[in-house]
């Protein structure tokens, strides 16, 4: 009888193995791939899916060939997948890294599909830190690509051997897969919606701007990045590959010679060398270009602002929003690399890249313009004093980030479309800012992301998550964000946006919790009317990589540094 009740309990355990085996099987278009149970909620995984081929050797800059076929069961479960990138110990990841993670409640009821799109200043990618518990137990299928970043993503010199977007080419390939599999896992393929943050919301605000995704979106959400933003496009890509082929004693190079020796040069010495560059006008040596268009499948044929006004991008339900003080994403430098001090001395060289100041005159002109009105007639602003910090935030926010991103939502606004405008500035307990003696007076840089996705390392407030995500969740399925507070899209006549704040309460200052959701009109009026009357008609128009200007020799100010690489911080 023992014999026979042991057979039956090893029979039943047997079973549900093979069940759950089955279960966690989908089948794709190279093949099968089984995925496992998640550790921390009701949902399956599957890391590491290729859902392109090699990118190395030939291919180092080229667009991505398609999968190869596997006739053995795929093993997806290969966490930790990162493409090339600098880390505090040099590098970490490896070329051949175009895989995507799913994540997913069951393989019934087509589902939305959410693509995200992580990214710092197109050189890192942090994604494997989050856990996309919240979205996908909200019967979200979730899909994190990874996509080739810095030199081997976005190196741009017009020729076959480097033509540029080659880490957005990437994405489109993803979304190609995602089209043809995302069923198996549940998942709608006339349902994808994009999210992205930072250097990645400007990869999401561009690519709905190629004619090569057509069909392939239905929604899109940029959080702190736009593809206006003075870092987000290259405006002198040639000029940029050339300083580093100098550094690497590649002289007097054409650009097809210069991309073969850069495609055969070892990726250490790659990132070893594109560590030592940095630039006081927030540009990035490697970034999305406007790519010469004699050559085939070029993913971008004009300048982003023009493609919006034209109306020729895709007309699809679209956020976009900003934290109130993003500017926090420079405070290492200010604390680090004494900005405040060298804004004092020249601050000319920290007028955004994407002005187009014809001559001396006018860089001193428009320099004295912007330091008056975001510092006022302070003497010295070269000490971290309180005001002189909180000024410097503001600067450093507005121009990268904060003015860009409603600039380009009223731009899409007046060609035609109805976005949607968040600002997000509940101030949490933020015991993670690392800098004691600043004031952080609202939101830091990348915070969001802490509300809308999990971190078992951080608690948050629960309203303000409980917002975002229904929010997030409710735009995936119908292309509307959300009941409660009405939220309005913004529109050429009315420019509504929706303001979340509050405080986590718990200090003398702030004893109990505030929440609130607020629709309102005017975003940061006072400063987006001052770049508008001030600034705008300096706004430089992106060239095409052929005809690129060459900045770095009418005198673009360029810093050698090594770049300092930190857990807690986060850049665009």
């Amino acid at each position: 009888m023992l014999f026979t009740l042991l057979l039956s309990v090893c029979g039943l355990i047997a079973g549900v193995a093979a069940q759950t085996s089955i279960d966690y099987k989908v089948q794709t278009t190279e093949g099968t791939v089984v995925g496992a149970k998640a550790m921390d909620g009701d949902y399956i995984e599957f890391y590491g899916i290729p859902y392109a081929g090699s990118v190395s050797g030939e291919n180092r800059f080229k667009a991505a060939p398609r999968p190869a076929k596997h006739n053995v069961e795929f093993k997806a479960v290969e966490m930790g997948i990162f493409c090339v990138q600098p880390s505090v110990h040099g590098q970490v990841g490896k070329e051949d890294c175009l895989t995507l993670n799913i994540f997913t409640r069951n393989f019934t009821t087509p589902k939305p599909v959410i693509v995200w799109l992580d990214g710092e200043e197109y050189l890192k990618s942090d994604t494997p830190r989050y856990s996309f518990k919240s979205l996908v137990q909200s019967d979200i299928v979730f899909v994190a690509v990874n996509y080739r970043l810095s030199i081997f993503g976005f190196l741009c010199l017009g020729v076959e051997e480097a033509p540029g977007n080659a880490g957005l080419k990437d994405v489109v390939q993803a979304l190609k897969w995602i089209q043809e599999n995302v069923a198996g896992f549940g998942g709608d393929p006339n349902n994808v919606m994009l999210l992205g943050h930072g250097s990645g919301a400007a990869l999401v605000d561009l690519l709905t701007m190629s004619p090569l995704t057509e069909g392939l979106l239905a929604k899109a959400v940029a959080l702190s990045g736009s593809a206006l933003s003075p870092w987000a496009m290259a405006q002198d890509p040639a000029g940029y590959a050339k300083a580093l082929g100098e550094k690497l004693q590649y002289t007097d190079k054409s650009n097809a010679e210069l991309a073969t020796l850069l495609t055969n040069t070892p990726v250490d010495v790659l990132i070893n060398e594109i560590n030592q560059f940095s630039f006081t006008n927030n540009s990035v040596l490697f970034a999305p270009c406007v790519e010469n268009t004699k050559l085939n499948g070029s993913f971008l044929e004009d300048d982003p602002l023009k493609l919006i006004q034209r109306g020729k991008y895709q007309k699809i339900p679209f956020i976009a929003s900003y934290v109130n003080r993003e500017g926090t994403m420079r405070v290492k430098e200010a604390v680090h690399s004494k900005w405040l001090k060298k804004m004092q001395d020249d601050f000319k060289a920290f007028l955004p890249a994407n002005l187009d100041l014809k001559n001396e005159t006018v860089r001193n002109n428009v320099s004295e313009e912007v330091r008056l009105f975001y510092f006022g007639d302070t003497k010295d602003i070269s000490d971290t004093t309180p005001d002189n910090i909180h000024d410097y935030f503001s600067y450093q926010g507005d121009s990268l980030i904060t003015v860009p991103v409603i600039r380009g939502v009223q731009e899409r606004a007046k060609s035609g479309s109805q976005p949607w405008l968040l600002e997000f500035a509940y101030k949490d307990v933020n015991y993670d800012w690392p800098y004691p003696n600043i004031r952080l007076d609202g939101v830091k840089h990348g915070d969001i992301l802490d509300y809308i996705f999990d971190l078992d390392s951080k608690h948050v407030s629960e309203k303000p998550k409980k917002s975002l995500v229904e929010r997030l969740v409710a735009f995936a399925k119908n292309g509307q964000p959300g009941d409660g507070t009405l939220w309005m899209p913004y529109t050429a006549n009315e420019s509504y946006y929706l303001s979340i704040s509050g405080h986590a309460g718990g200090t003398s200052e702030n004893p109990s919790p505030t929440f609130a959701e607020t629709m309102q009109l005017k975003p940061h009026d006072q400063y987006v009317n001052f770049w508008e009357n001030s600034l705008s008609m300096y706004y430089a128009t992106t060239p095409q990589v052929s005809s690129a200007r060459t900045l770095l020799a009418s005198g673009l100010t360029l810093i050698m540094c090594i770049l300092t690489l930190s857990a807690s911080y986060t850049s665009f």
